[in-house]
C-alpha cells in the first residue's frame, strides 16, 4: 500500500507540472489561440476551473476517492454517476461533463474532466499521440476500456455496455461491441483541453476528449444517433464505469 500511495502522490506531483495555472485557477485561452479543430463549449468563469485535482481520499474497502470519482486498483475500474442526457436525435459524445457540449451528448456529468483523468491515469492507462483536429479519420491512439451503465427505469434495473444505446444510422444497427480507447485529451499550452471543453467520452472523434471511439466511423459527425428504443427518459440518474481491459 505504500507504494501505491507513493504512486498517487507521483501522479499528482506530475499532473501539477503538465497543467500549469494563472492566479488560483486554470485559465481559459482565447479561441484564437485554440487547436485547429477545437471550440469551447459554453464559456465558463476562470473559477470554474480548479487549479488541481480533487483531494484524494483513501477508503476502507481499498478504493480512491477524488471528488465524484472512485478507483477500485483491484478490479480496475472508475466509477462515477451521471444521468441521460439525450432520448433522440445525432451525438457526437457518449459522456459530457456539464456545461459541455450538451447539444449532442448521450449522457452528462457533474464529475471534474481532471479528476477522471487522473483516475485512469491511476489504474495504469497510458494515451498515445493525440489526434490532430476534431473529426480526423486516423484511429486515435492509446489503452483500451470499457465503458458500462447502469440505471433504474420503472422500478427495473437496467445495465448495458454504452455502445448498445448509440445507433448507426447507416446500416440502422447499434454500435458494435468494442472497446475504447483511453486517449488522454490534448494538453495545448499547458492546459488540459477535457478541462476546458468538458468533453469526456467522444463519439465524432475529438482530440479534446479523454476516450475516443476507435471505429473508422469516428470521423463522420453524421451517423450516429440515440438508440431511442433502449434509452430512458432525459435526467434518469446512471452510474457509468470505465474498465480497464487486459489485453491477452
Amino acid at each position: 500500500m505504500v507504494g501505491f500511495k507513493r504512486t498517487i502522490q507521483l501522479v499528482l506531483a506530475l499532473a501539477a507540472i503538465a497543467l500549469p495555472f494563472t492566479g488560483s485557477a486554470l485559465a481559459q485561452p482565447p479561441e484564437d489561440r485554440l487547436p485547429p479543430g477545437v471550440t469551447i463549449a459554453t464559456p465558463l468563469p476562470p473559477d470554474s476551473y480548479p487549479q488541481m485535482p480533487s483531494a484524494i481520499k483513501m477508503l476502507e474497502n481499498g478504493n480512491i476517492r477524488l471528488g465524484g470519482v472512485e478507483v477500485d486498483p483491484k478490479a480496475g475500474t472508475v466509477k462515477f454517476e451521471g444521468e441521460f442526457n439525450m432520448r433522440e436525435g445525432g451525438l457526437e459524445y457518449a459522456i459530457v461533463a456539464h456545461h459541455g457540449k450538451l447539444h449532442e451528448s448521450l449522457l452528462r456529468t457533474a464529475i471534474s474532466p481532471y479528476d477522471l483523468q487522473v483516475a485512469l491515469v491511476l489504474l495504469g492507462l497510458k494515451s498515445g499521440r493525440p489526434l490532430d483536429y476534431q473529426g480526423d479519420p486516423r484511429a486515435p491512439e492509446g489503452d483500451p476500456v470499457a465503458i458500462g451503465v447502469e440505471w433504474q427505469d420503472g422500478g427495473k434495473s437496467n445495465k448495458a455496455r454504452i455502445e448498445e444505446l448509440v445507433m448507426n444510422m447507416n446500416n440502422k444497427k447499434q454500435m458494435p461491441r468494442m472497446n475504447w480507447i483511453y486517449t488522454g485529451s490534448r494538453i495545448f499550452e499547458g492546459r488540459l483541453m477535457a478541462q476546458i471543453e468538458r468533453s469526456l467520452v467522444a463519439i465524432f472523434h475529438d482530440p479534446a476528449a479523454i476516450i475516443d471511439n476507435p471505429l473508422p466511423e469516428g470521423g463522420d459527425d453524421t451517423i450516429w444517433f440515440v438508440n431511442t428504443e433502449k434509452v430512458p427518459v432525459p435526467g434518469t440518474k446512471a452510474s457509468i464505469t470505465i474498465e480497464a481491459v487486459k489485453l491477452k
